[in-house]
């Protein structure tokens, strides 16, 4: 097991770090950060928001599909930051490095940064986003914590998503000014989580020597 675990979180550091096993390189790992706050706020860069995700039903879907992947894509939410710091502690006790601990906690200040980046995608000043956020965390809730038994009130949240979808869709809630304030917003929380990684990950390669 010790070398399994280590082996593991060699990959990771390199998947932070190094060019990945496919795709592009500024769309992986730290410098994914860079680029994707830099997509959010230069409508001139190559895939940014502005050209791919046009005020309306398109970035709905964005911010929907975003809020999706740190938030119920797998179970934990926050990018399961919580989870990796979890492991790391584990893993310190398993080879013996007790600053790995040190570590897990920069990762619980992630994940404490990926949630406030969940509410950036989804404000509370946007009354239709900050619902479709409370709806979404709540479905993802009953399916957890009560499974069967809550698929009515499971159906009626879906039912609610969608009818919000199609308002969205015929009248998008957002002024002009209004999309540009969130697109910072949300990059403002994308460089915030850089600088934490950063640290934990330079943290990390050298606790593991």
């Amino acid at each position: 097991m010790p070398a399994a675990v280590q082996a593991g979180i060699g990959d990771s550091i390199k998947l932070y770090t190094e060019k990945p096993p496919k795709g592009a390189r500024h769309n992986f790992g730290l410098a994914a950060y860079r680029n994707w706050a830099e997509m959010l706020t230069n409508p001139k860069q190559k895939g940014s928001w502005a050209k791919e995700f046009p005020a309306g039903p398109k970035l709905y879907a964005g911010l929907t599909c975003a809020f999706w992947d740190i938030n119920i894509f797998g179970k934990d939410g926050r990018t399961e930051r919580d989870v990796c710091a979890d492991f790391l502690d584990e893993a310190s006790l398993i080879l013996g490095k007790p600053d790995l601990r040190n570590v897990a906690q920069q990762f619980r200040a992630s994940a404490v940064a990926w949630d406030d980046l969940s509410v950036a995608l989804l404000p509370d000043w946007s009354l239709p986003l900050a619902e479709t956020r409370q709806l979404k965390l709540r479905q993802h809730r009953l399916f957890l914590d009560e499974g069967v038994a809550s698929l009515a009130e499971r159906q009626a949240i879906s039912q609610r998503l969608k009818d919000i979808r199609g308002q969205v869709e015929d009248d998008f809630p957002l002024t002009e000014a209004e999309v540009v304030r969130l697109q910072e917003d949300i990059a403002a929380e994308v460089l915030r989580i850089h600088p934490i990684e950063a640290a934990a990950v330079a943290e990390l390669r050298g606790a593991m020597g």
